[in-house]
């Protein structure tokens, strides 16, 4: 497996989120204009088997810079998956108004809020910054010896690994 550098993860998260909303919207919008109950599985199934996907590659790369917000993090990433699923299961159930209004209410609620932050946090680097950050003082609190690969910006931030801009 090729070892990608951090900028290439970022700008991998970033894509995912921004796929990820626009596979929002497009439910959403379906959702409100009105679809077919085959239409609207197939673009909940998509959306699910995506949001699994992504939630797995993000938590990896948290694992890999050694994130201390991970756990909490996976534990939000369970309960959307798990909302997310049960909303599927009731729209299956009952292919009603209600049941759609709930769905939409969790996708442009609780759902989109976690992932804009999670893009907007990885776009501003704050992820790879409290990454870069905690691992610089694990290694110093840790007593090693040696340089961690590290570069201080413009600004006078120290950062490990790739440049992030400011």
């Amino acid at each position: 497996m090729e070892q990608k550098s951090m900028s290439d993860n970022i700008s991998g998260m970033e894509t995912q989120h921004k796929e990820l909303g626009g596979h929002v919207k497009s439910l959403c919008n379906s959702l409100k204009n009105g679809c077919a109950l085959s239409d609207l599985t197939g673009k909940l199934d998509k959306l699910i088997e995506f949001t699994d996907a992504h939630f797995v590659d993000e938590e990896k790369l948290m694992r890999l810079y050694g994130f201390d917000g991970l756990e909490s993090h996976r534990r939000t990433h369970k309960l959307l998956s798990d909302s997310l699923a049960g909303l599927r299961e009731n729209i299956l159930d009952n292919f009603g108004e209600e049941e759609k209004k709930k769905l939409v209410a969790f996708l442009e609620g609780d759902f989109h809020d976690h992932i804009i932050e999670d893009m907007q946090a990885w776009e501003r680097g704050e992820i790879s910054k409290k990454f870069a950050y905690q691992r610089l003082h694990k290694h110093e609190s840790s007593g090693q010896s040696g340089d961690m690969p590290a570069y201080a910006t413009e600004s006078g931030q120290i950062v490990l690994g790739v440049h992030i801009a400011d």
